[in-house]
């Protein structure tokens, strides 16, 4: 199987508007989770930094 190293910056794609601008929202467990392919595929680790 496969191996995924996701590293989880807090970049525009974790983010959500806070009324102040974007802010890290989501860690990279919960990224990885919203595609559903990762774990049929290859088994995976996140990580931030």
């Amino acid at each position: 199987m496969k191996r995924i190293l996701l590293i989880a910056t807090g970049g525009t794609i974790a983010s959500t508007e806070d009324g102040n601008g974007l802010s890290p929202a989501l860690t990279g467990e919960e990224l990885a989770q919203s595609v559903p392919e990762i774990s049929a595929s290859a088994s995976s680790t996140s990580c931030s930094p």
